[in-house]
C-alpha cells in the first residue's frame, strides 16, 4: 500500500533520463489523477499532487478481493439482425498477394446521432488478375433498434471502391457529427459527415489526396498540441509492388513474399489547420525519422505527462512508441519504455493493440496481438519503469499461441468492474494447416475473463454460440449496440460474412456509460481521461479514436460498477483542466460536457426507430 501511495503522488515530468543515467521515467501524478475536492461540478487547474481523499480511496481498494466470474455469454445474432456484409479479399480462389492476406478493420459510430451505434465495414477491391462485378464497396450499416441492421451505403452517398485496410472515426471539424478517415492500398480517404445522414468525400479539398501512403494500415485521430483540432495519424506498412512480388514468389516457399521482401515506409502525420485542411508534418514532427512495417495503432497519454503519445505495432520488427514532447514533436522511445519487444528481447509479428487498465491501478496497459506461434504481449504500465511484459503471469492469451491473432478488446463484458479480453484469431493463408499443423486458416476467436486481479482465464468454450463460430477474423468493434447496458461485438472476417455477437451474460451487475462533449477541447473528447469512483471501486479510461486491428470503436466510455448502488464521483481531465461531476446514477447513460453539465440520455438512447 505504501508503494501504491508513493506512486500516486509523484508529479509528472518531461525530463526523461536514459537508463544509464539512473532513471527511466518520471511519475504519474499531475494530469493523470483528479483532485477530489467535493461534490459540485468545478474546474480545477492541473497540479502534480493528489488530495488526501483520493489517496485514501485508492489505498482502500488496493486489497480488494478477487471475485468469482458470473459467466460470460455471447449469442450469434447475425442472421436474425439481417447483417449481410461480406468481406472480399480481391483475388481469385487459390491466389493471393500480401495486401489480400491482411484483411480489413472496421469502425463503429453513431453517424446520425440517434442514440444507436452504427457500423462501417471496410472492404477489399479487385487486385491484379481479378475484376469483380459489381466492384466491392465499403459498407455502412444503420443500427435500427439493436436487433436489426440496415445497409445505408447508397443513402449516405458513400462509394468507396478502394482496398481499405484501416479506419478511425472522429468529429475532425467539431460540428457535432462523426467523420471517417480510412487507409487504403495506395491512398487515404477522408469522409465528412454532413449531418443529414450523408457523407462528402473531402480527401482532395482537405489536402490528403497526395498522402504518400502506399500500403495503409492503422489510423488514429488525436490532438497533437491540445489546440482543439484533431490531427490524423496513418500507418504505412511496406512499399509493396506487384512486379517484385511476382518475381519473388517462385522461390518463396512455403510462405508467400512477406514484409521483409519490401522496403519499409515511415508513417504519416497530418496537422489539422482548424479550417478543413491538413498538412503533412511527418518529417517536421519526427514521425518520418523511422521506417518500419507498421500495422495497428493507438494513441494515449502513456507516460502520464499530459500530452498524447503514439504506439505502433510493427510486423516482426520492434514496435514503436512515439513520445510527445508537449509541443507536437515526437521521439521514438519504445526500447527505453520496454515496449519494443517481448520480455526475451525478441521482436514479434505485432498486429493490433488495445489499451486498458487491466488491474485498476490507474494506469492504462497495452495488449498486443501477434502472429501464429508467438504469444501475444500484455504490457503492464509500470509507471516509473515504462512497461513490463506480464503475459505469462497474467495468463493473457495462452490459448491463442498457435494462431495468428488480430483485433482485441479489453472490455468489462459482465460489468463487474474489471476488463475482460476478447481476441480475433485466424491465419493469413488458407493452406495454413499444411504448413503449421497446430493451427488452421479458420479457428474460433477467444474470450478470457478477468478474475479481478488482472489475471485471465479462458472461457471461450462456455460462453455461448457466438464464441463457437469458426472464421478467420480480423477487426473487432465493441459497443453497447442494443442499448441494454452491456457491451456487444461486431466481427469483420477475412473473405467471409461478418458477425454480430450480442452480449447475453446472465448477471445483474450495474453500469454507467459516458459520452464526452468538448468545447475548447475537441468535440469528441479524444484524449480526455476519465476517472469513475464508486463504492470502493476506482476505474480510469481515456477517450481514443483508432485501436485494435486497424479499427475504431468506443463511441461511449463503458464502466461496470458491479454490485455498487451508486456512482460516487466522476472526474474528467480535459487536457489541462479537471472537472468533477456528481449526481450520476447507475444503469444510466450520460453526456458530460467540458462546461460541467451532466446530461441524462433518456432510457440510454433506447428509442425504437422507424
Amino acid at each position: 500500500m505504501v508503494a501504491l501511495l508513493s506512486s500516486l503522488v509523484r508529479a509528472p515530468t518531461k525530463n526523461r533520463l536514459r537508463v544509464d543515467e539512473g532513471l527511466c521515467v518520471g511519475g504519474v501524478g499531475g494530469v493523470g489523477w483528479p483532485a477530489c475536492m467535493g461534490w459540485s461540478v468545478r474546474r480545477q487547474g492541473v497540479s502534480g499532487w493528489l488530495s488526501l481523499a483520493v489517496l485514501v480511496w485508492f489505498a482502500s481498494i488496493a486489497g480488494r478481493p478477487v471475485h468469482a466470474q458470473s459467466g460470460l455469454s455471447f449469442h450469434d445474432a447475425t442472421q436474425a439482425s439481417r447483417l449481410d456484409f461480406t468481406h472480399e479479399d480481391g483475388v481469385a480462389e487459390g491466389s493471393g498477394f500480401l495486401v489480400s492476406f491482411m484483411g480489413s478493420g472496421l469502425a463503429s459510430l453513431d453517424y446520425d446521432n440517434d442514440g444507436w451505434i452504427d457500423a462501417y465495414f471496410l472492404n477489399g477491391a479487385s487486385l491484379k488478375g481479378l475484376q469483380a462485378a459489381p466492384a466491392p464497396l465499403n459498407q455502412l450499416y444503420r443500427n435500427r433498434d439493436g436487433q436489426t441492421w440496415q445497409r445505408t451505403t447508397r443513402w449516405a452517398r458513400l462509394h468507396e471502391e478502394q482496398f481499405s485496410l484501416g479506419a478511425a472515426v472522429a468529429d475532425f471539424d467539431n460540428d457535432g457529427f462523426k467523420d471517417i478517415a480510412a487507409s487504403n492500398f495506395g491512398s487515404v480517404s477522408l469522409l465528412r459527415n454532413l449531418g443529414d445522414g450523408t457523407f462528402e468525400d473531402v480527401t482532395g479539398a482537405a489536402g490528403v489526396s497526395n498522402s504518400g501512403v502506399v500500403f495503409g494500415a492503422g489510423v488514429a485521430w488525436f490532438d497533437i498540441e491540445n489546440d482543439g483540432d484533431l490531427d490524423l495519424y496513418v500507418a504505412d506498412y511496406v512499399e509493396f509492388n506487384f512486379p517484385r512480388y511476382e518475381r519473388l514468389l517462385p522461390t518463396a516457399f512455403p510462405y508467400s513474399p512477406g514484409p521483409d521482401d519490401f522496403e519499409y515506409r515511415h508513417d504519416r502525420l497530418f496537422l489539422n489547420d482548424g479550417a478543413g485542411g491538413f498538412s503533412d508534418i511527418s518529417e517536421a514532427s519526427g514521425i518520418g525519422s523511422v521506417a518500419a512495417p507498421s500495422m495497428g495503432v493507438t494513441c494515449g497519454d502513456f507516460d502520464a505527462d499530459g500530452d498524447i503519445d503514439i504506439f505502433v505495432c510493427c510486423d516482426a520488427r520492434p514496435n514503436l512508441l512515439f513520445v510527445n514532447d508537449g509541443n507536437g514533436r515526437f521521439q521514438e522511445e519504445a526500447e527505453l519504455y520496454a515496449a519494443a519487444t517481448n520480455s526475451a528481447g525478441v521482436p514479434v509479428g505485432s498486429m493490433g493493440v488495445e489499451a486498458g487498465d487491466i488491474d485498476n491501478d490507474g494506469l492504462e496497459d497495452l495488449f498486443v496481438t501477434d502472429y501464429s506461434g508467438q504469444a501475444p504481449i500484455l504490457f503492464r504500465n509500470a509507471e516509473a519503469f515504462g512497461f513490463e511484459d506480464i503475459t505469462q503471469s497474467s495468463r493473457a492469451g495462452q490459448e491463442v499461441v498457435p494462431h495468428a491473432n488480430w483485433g482485441a478488446g479489453l472490455v468489462d463484458f459482465d460489468n463487474d468492474g474489471d476488463r475482460d479480453l476478447m481476441i480475433a484469431n485466424g491465419h493469413l493463408l488458407k493452406n495454413a494447416h499444411a504448413i503449421e499443423p497446430l493451427t488452421e486458416y479458420k479457428v474460433k476467436n477467444s474470450l478470457l475473463a478477468n478474475d479481478g486481479s488482472g489475471r485471465f482465464v479462458s472461457v471461450t468454450g462456455e460462453s455461448g454460440d457466438g464464441m463457437q463460430l469458426i472464421e478467420s477474423s480480423r477487426g473487432l468493434a465493441f459497443e453497447d449496440f442494443d442499448n441494454d447496458g452491456d457491451v456487444d461485438c461486431v466481427v469483420s472476417n477475412h473473405a467471409a460474412a461478418a458477425n454480430y455477437l450480442q452480449n447475453r451474460s446472465p448477471n445483474q451487475a450495474h453500469w454507467v456509460q459516458l459520452i464526452l462533449q468538448g468545447e475548447r477541447f475537441n468535440r469528441d473528447g479524444v484524449g480526455a481521461r476519465v476517472t469513475v469512483l464508486s463504492e470502493g471501486l476506482a476505474q480510469v479510461a481515456e477517450q481514443r479514436s483508432g485501436r485494435g486491428y486497424q479499427s475504431s470503436y468506443g463511441a461511449r466510455l463503458y464502466f461496470g460498477i458491479g454490485a455498487g448502488q451508486a456512482v460516487d464521483r466522476v472526474f474528467v481531465d480535459w487536457g489541462g483542466d479537471r472537472i468533477e461531476y456528481g449526481g450520476l446514477e447507475v444503469n444510466r447513460q450520460y453526456i458530460l460536457t467540458e462546461g460541467g453539465d451532466v446530461l441524462l440520455v433518456e432510457d440510454g438512447g433506447n428509442h425504437p426507430r422507424d
